[in-house]
């Protein structure tokens, strides 16, 4: 018999609530072992192809990210569908959306490798400050990740699958993998002397891997039916009807996170991009680990809103807002406070001079953004995408229009600024305005929820100040940021700010560590 997964609402006050705790802890792991990695990877990466050879790798992946959008959110609305289909037991309709999905993004990743591929000697040569030395190696990077373009697409769609049916623990398993072994291997070859055609070359290769490992993994999840290529024109144009506003949310994400460094790459320069860029990726795994626990948010709305349980709406929006409120400031004051320190000990004296106040503010903006994670999810799994897209236009707009102005005077800290305000302001409005026209609350709900949270906070930047003096050498720093960060939640329960709810989920967490792993408990 055909593996059927569980319905998605099972229980859904205890049962919603656990995933998410269990899905927090997987995005933990998403974020805690690529900053390890990197903080062995990231200076022998610099140091052995230079910043401007590493700023023209970094805008390979921008150009990448831009060409995304090439999906027009169908990707975004598939995975709605399919936690629908599997929500009543719909499996084959499910099979039958991803083989339509999967077609439909290979036509159009070949039609995106071409047009990579022709506005490559524009991008090279003219609109990047490229130096003349690199530009022949830059341009085959360009044209390896056209080729790849397709790939990307497709293995978007397959890795969907689990986390539409909340099987985040496996999505964690092969994620860590992939953006480990993909590290590593550029650590091996500029090591060995290579450039950007071979670290370009690498990224194809585990990417392809990455697309099997995947399609066999949403085959099983999927009670082993098959995806059958081809397009079922109606069902695209439904899923198009949705994934509309997905395209236009896409575009505002892009500007979001990727044209300020392709404007820095063209208004300044390629070294720029890497000073910019380097305490950016950093930061950004905050978001990261917020977005990734809150992943549950989108599958699980959507199944909430075809029962029409608002109760479980309020509640997943309550406990998710308070709770990924401690889990972004957990992990961002730390990487505020040590900034500096961390940065000189890292990589070296002026990198930390030209980029700490850069990666405080861009901490800051990645905890905002992170803090978003439960209304972007509601906003899709209630079908209203075209909020989501306004918003996330309305704030790239912001941060493109602030990056113009400031990025002349201010040059890289400007970029960082100007991306902090369209996120101080966006960030609010978004939440505010799903809180009272999805889940039906006063509109400033989310400000108790973080209230709750936030005299545990303020003991955690204190402390964090006070181990300032410890910080001084990498180990010492990385020690000082880690307890910083396991401080909050501890604080948060000793202060008995904690929720019944909340204390309740950690019994059963540790009731579930014992069961699985006794001996450690005796």
């Amino acid at each position: 018999m055909r593996e059927q997964p569980p319905a998605i609402t099972d229980e859904v006050g205890s049962g919603a609530a656990w995933r998410a705790v269990t899905n927090s802890s997987y995005a933990l792991v998403e974020f805690a072992l690529p900053i390890a990695v990197a903080l062995v990877v990231t200076p022998v990466v610099v140091e052995g192809l230079g910043p401007s050879a590493f700023g023209v790798l970094s805008l390979v992946a921008v150009t990448l990210g831009l060409f995304g959008l090439l999906d027009l959110g169908i990707g975004g609305a598939a995975m709605r569908a399919v936690a629908q289909h599997v929500e009543q037991g719909d499996l084959d309709s499910a099979a039958r959306v991803l083989g339509t999905v999967v077609t439909t993004l290979l036509c159009i990743g070949l039609v995106g490798a071409a047009v990579i591929a022709m506005v490559t000697p524009f991008l090279v040569s003219q609109l990047l400050s490229i130096p003349t030395e690199l530009q022949s190696d830059a341009r085959i990077a360009f044209y390896v990740s056209a080729i790849g373009f397709p790939v990307v697409l497709i293995v978007g769609a397959f890795a969907s699958v689990p986390k539409a049916v909340q099987r985040f623990d496996l999505s964690t398993r092969v994620a860590v993998v992939f953006s480990t072994v993909g590290p590593l291997a550029t650590v091996a070859l500029v090591v060995s002397g290579q450039g950007l055609p071979a670290i370009a070359t690498a990224s194809l290769a585990i990417n392809v891997v990455a697309g099997i490992v995947y399609y066999r993994l949403s085959r099983r999840l999927l009670g082993g039916r098959r995806f059958r290529m081809g397009i079922d024109t109606a069902l695209l144009r439904g899923l198009a009807r949705f994934g509309g506003w997905f395209i236009v949310a896409s575009l505002g994400v892009t500007i979001l996170y990727q044209v300020d460094k392709l404007l820095l790459g063209s208004l300044l320069s390629v070294a720029a991009v890497t000073y910019y860029v380097v305490p950016g990726s950093l930061a950004n795994r905050i978001q990261g680990a917020v977005g990734a626990a809150t992943q549950i948010v989108f599958p699980v709305s959507s199944a909430l809103f075809v029962r029409g349980r608002q109760g479980g709406l309020v509640r997943l929006y309550r406990d998710g807002t308070r709770l990924t409120f401690l889990l972004a400031a957990a992990l961002g004051v730390p990487m505020a406070v040590f900034a500096e320190p961390f940065l000189r000990y890292w990589l070296s004296p002026e990198f930390a001079e030209r980029s700490s106040v850069v990666m405080i503010m861009l901490v800051g903006t990645y905890m905002l953004l992170g803090l978003t994670g439960v209304a972007w999810g509601l906003g899709f799994g209630s079908g209203r995408a075209k909020v989501n897209a306004l918003f996330a236009m309305g704030m790239g707009a912001l941060d493109i229009g602030l990056l113009l102005v400031l990025v002349g005077p201010y040059g890289i800290t400007g970029a960082a600024l100007a991306y902090l305000l369209s996120a101080a302001i966006g960030v609010p409005a978004l939440i505010s305005y799903i809180e009272r026209n999805v889940v039906g609350l006063s509109g400033h709900e989310f400000l108790v929820q973080w209230a709750r949270v936030l005299p545990a906070v303020v003991l955690q930047v204190v402390g964090a100040l006070l181990l300032r003096v410890v910080a001084v050498s990498l180990v010492p720093t990385i020690v000082a940021m880690t307890a910083t960060a396991v401080a909050l939640p501890v604080l948060y329960l000793l202060l008995r700010l904690a929720t019944p709810g909340d204390r309740a989920l950690l019994d059963q967490f540790i009731g579930r560590l014992r069961r699985r792993h006794p001996s450690r408990w005796r």
